[in-house]
């Protein structure tokens, strides 16, 4: 007689309880076919690959599929329905650039207030161009075009860098 190791007399009591837990749920499953139905209308074929069956119930007909699909196609919006897009022209980033660096040219001096003109009720439009008109600002800085100084009152000035004005602090 040969004499098993504990983990080989485990491996044996485990497999033993799993072979009866499997006897139970066969026998188990054996009963469910008499509570679930009797027709089996997809059963796993083993071995193979599995057959993708369609199988429509008795009002599937092409009459009841035309009207669905009439349904369908009266619930899309109509063209009378569908939202008017307005587009807005904006200033590009390379013509504000142009624009700024034209503008502190001619006065050497500029606060960025009266660049854009702030004043009076803030639309769509004026935002758009505050924003973009500080990108250009920003650019003009990085490539040493303009100075940029800003008081305790959050007011920005420009100047032309090529000036050379003498700064007195």
């Amino acid at each position: 007689m040969i004499k098993l190791t504990d983990e080989e007399e485990e491996s044996i009591h485990d497999l033993e309880d799993r072979l009866v837990i499997y006897g139970r749920v066969k026998e188990l499953t054996l009963g469910l076919r008499n509570i679930f139905g009797k027709q089996i209308i997809f059963e796993k074929i083993p071995g193979k690959n599995p057959l993708i069956v369609f199988s429509p119930d008795s009002k599937t007909d092409t009459k009841n599929l035309l009207l669905a699909l009439e349904r369908v196609i009266e619930s899309l919006p109509t063209k009378e329905l569908m939202p008017k897009v307005i587009v807005r022209k904006v200033i590009s980033l390379e013509q504000m650039i142009e624009r700024l660096a034209e503008r502190i040219s001619k006065a050497s001096k500029i606060n960025f207030k009266d660049f854009h003109g702030t004043k009076g009720k803030m639309t769509y439009e004026k935002k758009v161009s505050i924003i973009v008109g500080f990108l250009a600002m920003l650019e003009l800085v990085k490539r040493g075009a303009i100075r940029v100084t800003q008081d305790n009152h959050g007011n920005i000035e420009m100047e032309n860098e090529s000036i050379n004005t003498p700064i007195y602090v």
